[in-house]
């Protein structure tokens, strides 16, 4: 099976060019030193660049911290290129492009990546000053590969344990900018078997478009990850059940970690109730059906107040509407488990 390379060929019939300068991602960590080591991409449409053996023109780099800065590697020369495993951790957040309470919220949100350990994290509304935080942390530098696709204003990164492959389609159907940021990865090889594994994250189109995110769902989002061993997040911006939307999840590829783990007891948002909004669940994991792996657990994060608040209520937004937790997005931490 061929994912990425072959699947961008059908989609695309125009070649991007190369983004030679996606190291832009990391600019605001990286404003102090003076050079950046880079790979030589002045052939790289004609080398194999992706595991699944096909030059892919969507490629962005895939940065790891070592020698004192992030500098670009080739995920195929990594030592661990290939892992074994039985289950993977996933975390995807939106980080909430506000400067409200910014840099605390910052600094909170980077570390309940590391609390969580998770083997991807996916994080939309992604800013230059949360990169700065991110970037900068001991902790990320020691466990984390990061996507080198470059972010004017905000949008979506993936740091990694795995040194992955990763590759942008910017949408042709937007108006704000959005795209789908995927990261590919060797799991549990096997001569006989792929073992390619996709994980993508998006932040779908804001506001009253329901069309485009029906459109940034079927012609970008179901043919690059639902047919193939793929998990895919991040904001989606609607609700199943919404008017029009009802089959934007093309649930004959996917299935809803949220809708299917979670505790009936629990509540089902990620978005509190403010007093112009009513609460909804934007947040989701969802898992390709053709998956090797099957969905195991599932729980939201982020529902605690920052110090700034911390002898409030997360829930007072409901009748001031001042966010108090880390994000206005509760996160989820999904896990699964390979089939027996």
């Amino acid at each position: 099976m061929k994912a990425i390379g072959s699947v961008c060929k059908k989609i695309f019939k125009k070649k991007r060019e190369t983004d030679i300068d996606a190291e832009l991602l990391l600019a605001y960590s990286l404003q102090s030193d003076k050079e950046l080591t880079k790979i030589d991409y002045s052939s790289v449409l004609e080398k194999e660049h992706s595991i699944t053996g096909d030059p892919c023109p969507n490629r962005v780099p895939t940065y790891r911290y070592f020698d004192g800065s992030w500098k670009e590697v080739d995920p195929q020369e990594e030592e661990f290129n290939s892992m074994n495993t039985k289950s993977l951790t996933f975390y995807t957040q939106n980080i909430w492009f506000e400067s409200h309470n910014a840099a605390e919220r910052f600094e909170t949100l980077v570390q309940m990546a590391l609390d969580t350990d998770a083997d991807f994290v996916c994080f939309q509304e992604a800013t230059g000053p949360f990169l700065k935080e991110l970037t900068e942390n001991e902790g990320i530098r020691k466990k984390y590969y990061i996507s080198g696709n470059g972010i004017r204003g905000y949008g979506v990164v993936i740091i990694s344990k795995l040194p992955a492959y990763f590759f942008e389609f910017k949408y042709e159907c937007t108006s704000m900018g959005r795209s789908l940021l995927v990261g590919e990865v060797s799991i549990n090889s096997d001569e006989n078997e792929d073992s390619t594994f996709l994980v993508g994250t998006s932040h779908l189109e804001s506001l009253n478009n329901a069309a485009l995110r029906k459109d940034q769902m079927e012609y970008y989002i179901d043919p690059i990850l639902g047919k193939y061993d793929s998990i895919f997040m991040g904001d989606f911006n609607f609700m199943y059940h919404w008017k029009n939307e009802e089959d934007t999840l093309n649930r004959e590829l996917f299935s809803d970690m949220w809708e299917e783990l979670r505790d009936s007891s629990e509540e089902q948002f990620t978005m509190f109730k403010t007093p112009e909004y009513a609460e909804v669940t934007f947040d989701h994991i969802i898992l390709s059906l053709k998956s090797k792996f099957r969905p195991e657990y599932i729980e939201r994060v982020g529902n605690f107040s920052c110090d700034a608040y911390k002898e409030q209520d997360p829930k007072d937004i409901n009748t001031d509407g001042v966010v108090r937790t880390p994000s206005d997005h509760l996160g989820l931490v999904g896990v699964i488990n390979l089939k027996e």
